[in-house]
């Protein structure tokens, strides 16, 4: 039984010789009559940079095969920043900023260098939280952090909250500060920095001017007493 062959030459599309390449048929109107699945060159109309478009019958009219460049990647910068912690009371610590992430400039969190930008792709959903501040506690109680918040797989930590009473400030994106009586928190790496420490040179001055108040009143009695 004899098989109809196709020589390399037609079926090789890649050869320098145009004259054994696979060959359209080309032109601004078709001559003929065309079969569903036919496929020309029409050179009556562009495509992209092309001076002609490819089109294919589909048995009812001729379509044009569309040229399309490739969607390129989005590349976006981001600045995701967290809650900040809760303040201390009782001569209690500011709380904590919020950790802090970022991809502009040079510089991000905590003083470290910015990171590199996402590569997002299209038709994805991407998680995107903002993180709420955290709140302040009676005498000696925890104070609670700041929230977390979080782009896709970037999460800056919330602040931690402020030192109280005893009690040391709490570790966060930056930590918590100290109480008077307390120690603070250090911050997470490439987010924030540590906390300060609550200055109690404010509570000695006021003790010392009610007590310099009440030696004067003491004093303008005795005064008093002996005229």
């Amino acid at each position: 039984m004899a098989l109809t062959k196709v020589i390399t030459g037609v079926t090789d599309l890649n050869q320098d010789d145009s004259t054994n390449g696979l060959k359209f048929p080309t032109g601004s109107v078709f001559a003929g009559t065309p079969e569903e699945g036919m496929i020309r060159n029409d050179q009556s109309q562009s495509s992209e940079t092309s001076s002609s478009t490819m089109q294919f019958y589909n048995g009812t009219a001729w379509k044009n095969f569309v040229n399309k460049l490739p969607i390129p990647p989005l590349v976006v910068n981001f600045l995701v920043v967290a809650g900040g912690g809760g303040g201390g009371v009782d001569r209690g610590g500011g709380g904590g900023a919020g950790g802090l992430r970022t991809s502009y400039g040079t510089t991000s969190g905590g003083g470290n260098s910015s990171e590199s930008s996402q590569t997002l792709a299209k038709a994805t959903t991407y998680t995107i939280t903002v993180g709420s501040g955290g709140t302040s506690n009676g005498y000696n109680a925890t104070v609670t952090n700041g929230s977390d918040s979080v782009f896709n797989n970037i999460t800056s930590l919330g602040g931690g909250g402020g030192g109280g009473g005893y009690r040391n400030g709490n570790l966060g994106g930056s930590g918590g500060a100290g109480g008077t009586s307390s120690s603070p928190a250090n911050g997470t790496t490439n987010q924030g920095f540590a906390g300060g420490i609550t200055n109690s040179l404010f509570v000695v001055v006021v003790v010392v001017l009610l007590v310099t108040a009440l030696l004067e009143l003491v004093l303008t009695l005795v005064m008093e007493e002996l005229d």
